[in-house]
C-alpha cells in the first residue's frame, strides 16, 4: 500500500493505495471471487493535503462551469446544457482513482467533473459549450458536453 509521510508524522494514503488487487478472471461474479476483496473505510485524514486540495479545486471548477453554462444557456448564448451540480464528489472520486490515457470512459452530459479530473480543461469545456470550430471533441459539430 502506497503512503506518504505527513508533516505531523502520520502516514497518508495515495490515490493508488485505494485500488484493490482484484485479479479474478473476466466474468467472475464478485460473490464467487475467491480472493481477498476488501474495503477499508477511509476519511479525509487518510489523504495528503495536496490530494484533497486538488480534488476540491476540481469539484469547485466543475460547479462554477456548470453555473456559467446554465447562465449562458438562459441568455441564449449556449445551445445545450443539463447541469451536473450535485454529482461532483462521486465524479471526483472516479477521477482520483482513474488514469487518463489508460482507463476507458463513455462520457455523457453529467460527467463534467470526471472529465475535468482526467485532464479536460475549462477552456475545452467552454469551446464545446459554444460549439466552436476549435472544440477539441467534435470541432463544434456534436452536441455539447459529450466529451
Amino acid at each position: 500500500m502506497k503512503t506518504t509521510e505527513q508533516p505531523n508524522g502520520q502516514k497518508a494514503l495515495s490515490a493508488d493505495a485505494l485500488v484493490s488487487d482484484f485479479t479474478a478472471p473476466a466474468n467472475t461474479p464478485i460473490a464467487e471471487h475467491p480472493g481477498p476483496l476488501q474495503f477499508v473505510p477511509v476519511g479525509p485524514s487518510d489523504f495528503d493535503a495536496e490530494t484533497l486540495l486538488q480534488v476540491y479545486r476540481t469539484m469547485l471548477t466543475s460547479r462554477r462551469l456548470d453555473e456559467k453554462m446554465l447562465t449562458l444557456l438562459k441568455q441564449g448564448k449556449g445551445f445545450f446544457h443539463i447541469g451536473a451540480a450535485g454529482h461532483e464528489a462521486a465524479q471526483a472520486a472516479v477521477g482520483l482513482l482513474s488514469q487518463a490515457g489508460h482507463d476507458w470512459f463513455c462520457f455523457y452530459y453529467r460527467d463534467l467533473c470526471t472529465a475535468l479530473a482526467l485532464g479536460v480543461t475549462p477552456e475545452e469545456v467552454m469551446m464545446a459549450h459554444h460549439a466552436k470550430a476549435t472544440d477539441t471533441f467534435s470541432g463544434g459539430r456534436q452536441m455539447a458536453e459529450h466529451y
